[in-house]
């Protein structure tokens, strides 16, 4: 009986390696007939699971793992701004990654040819179809209403509801006696962040020290609980399949549980928009609740992530700290910034910038060619995924010099003198010098937001909240980090994180 087990297991094996390399052998002709001289990145064997691999911390050689890892894990050697296209080639995919400004441009500029993938994004349908998993007419109803909460009325509600949140920050901090220690800035960015999206999306907030007893009826979560569950736990849920929450292990039904009593408090949420818009055909229940999902997530997760870097950052920089700290001086003296000042602080937008170029909250934008379609001298074949390799290309000498791996936010300046001296800047601002005009950088060799029509609606309501904080703590601290292992080691999951939480000593200012 064993035997014939371990005969049929062994034919199996032999079978789907056959069908794998005849597979990857045709896909290969293919792409050397349209491209001779493309460079070639073959995969015998495609693992779809080999994030459960990682999961469980076995590293898996570069020639099986997925697209997306290998974009990252090889940032340093492969897929840089070059003159040619990179196919990746394996038995279940054609998988084209560009890293040049030119042809990400193009890319981008023919948005017909070049569409978003859903199959990548039907992930964050947890609760519904939202403005981030759709394409097509119904992308563009989704765009219609989402958008215009989007609007200048907006980004200054975000920062007052910033200023409150990082002042609660603070006051906690030497209310509590944290600030005599270490601050685990991780999460405490991911709370800052939190309570800015609840407060001025959705008007909840959020106290920085949450009472476990402040729980709707008949939910077993505070609001704050569970959308940091949630959050903390989705790289699991979305790993996890359905038939597993069958099984009656604890674990398992706390995350169901969880992530169910979250669907419901954002039908809590949607009672409220739909009661401030009094219009109950904008969106279906589920779009509502799938789009308040979205915005609850990447509002404050990739923000989070950014300021975590930031801080990071500046710890391991004091020039660039107190350059900073110069700034802020002259512009806002010692009081919050008002929402004026956020477009007078353009040193504090370069450390952003340059935060956001090391380390993007997304390694590659994907998108689908739907026809035969050429990126320069290239086909594309149709069907095949185009990946926008954003981490490669904010990596490249060729764009950014050759200490481009160094954390330079003076690069961004066309003046340098003006890099240099927060008095220069100062002096050109109070002439009415706009922000835009200090900078000088090629414009499609950093798209950390993405580009075009598809563009992140929500990049000026994030870049509110991080100057906010980075004004704020900038002002009352110097921060510093305790000796120990490289803090900005990096993974990419659902977004691009540091692998450990980060500690941070900040030191007030005398």
């Amino acid at each position: 009986m064993i035997s014939r087990l371990l005969i049929s297991s062994g034919v199996l094996l032999a079978t789907a390696a056959i069908i794998c390399i005849v597979s990857v052998n045709r896909k290969v002709a293919l792409v050397k007939k349209l491209n001779p001289d493309a460079r070639l990145d073959i995969r015998k064997v495609y693992l779809p699971f080999q994030l459960i691999f990682e999961r469980a911390e076995i590293r898996l050689p570069s020639f099986l793992t997925t697209p997306f890892d290998f974009m990252y894990n090889n940032k340093m050697d492969r897929y840089r701004g070059e003159d040619r296209i990179t196919f990746i080639v394996a038995p279940d995919l054609i998988a084209a990654v560009i890293a040049d400004a030119k042809f990400i441009e193009e890319a981008y500029e023919k948005k017909n040819e070049f569409v978003k993938p859903i199959k990548y994004y039907n992930v964050l349908q947890i609760y519904g179809e939202n403005i981030l998993t759709l394409d097509g007419k119904a992308w563009k109803r989704h765009r219609k209403f989402v958008s215009p909460q989007f609007s200048e009325r907006t980004n200054i509600l975000v920062h007052q509801e910033a200023v409150r949140s990082c002042q609660q920050m603070i006051d906690h901090w030497e209310a509590s006696g944290e600030i005599d220690g270490l601050i685990n800035i991780t999460v405490a960015m991911f709370y800052y962040a939190l309570g800015v999206v609840s407060a001025a999306s959705f008007g909840t907030r959020l106290n920085w020290v949450d009472d476990p007893n402040d729980k709707p009826e008949g939910f077993n979560l505070t609001l704050k609980q569970s959308l940091t569950y949630v959050t903390h736990h989705l790289f699991q849920y979305i790993l996890t399949p359905n038939i597993a929450y069958y099984l009656p292990f604890e674990g398992l039904q706390t995350m169901k549980r969880n992530f169910e009593e979250n669907k419901e408090k954002s039908n809590l949420l949607s009672s409220m928009v739909r009661a401030c818009e009094g219009d109950s055909e904008t969106f279906t229940d589920e779009e509502l609740i799938g789009n308040i999902f979205i915005f609850l997530f990447a509002g404050h997760e990739t923000s989070a992530g950014t300021l975590n870097y930031i801080l990071t950052l500046l710890a391991l920089h004091p020039h660039v700290q107190e350059r900073l700290y110069q700034e802020v001086k002259l512009t806002c003296g010692d009081q919050p910034p008002e929402y004026k000042h956020i477009n007078q602080v353009p040193y504090c937008f370069a450390i952003i910038n340059e935060s956001l170029r090391l380390y993007p909250a997304v390694v590659a934008v994907p998108k689908l060619a739907v026809t035969n379609a050429t990126i320069g001298k290239y086909v594309i074949p149709e069907n095949t995924d185009l990946f926008i390799h954003t981490h490669g290309v904010q990596h490249h000498e060729k764009y950014w010099g050759k200490d481009y791996e160094e954390f330079k936010p003076e690069r961004w300046f066309e003046d340098q003198e003006c890099a240099q001296s927060a008095e220069k800047v100062y002096e050109k601002i109070q002439a009415d010098t706009p922000i835009r005009a200090f900078y000088k950088f090629e414009k499609y060799a950093f798209t950390p937001f993405s580009d075009g029509p598809r563009a992140c609606i929500g990049r000026r309501f994030s870049e509110v909240e991080m100057l906010v904080a980075l004004i704020m703590l900038s002002q009352r601290y110097k921060i510093t980090i305790p000796p120990g292992p490289d803090p900005l080691v990096s993974c990419a999951k659902i977004t691009y994180k540091t692998t450990k939480d980060v500690l941070l000593k900040f030191t007030i200012r005398q």
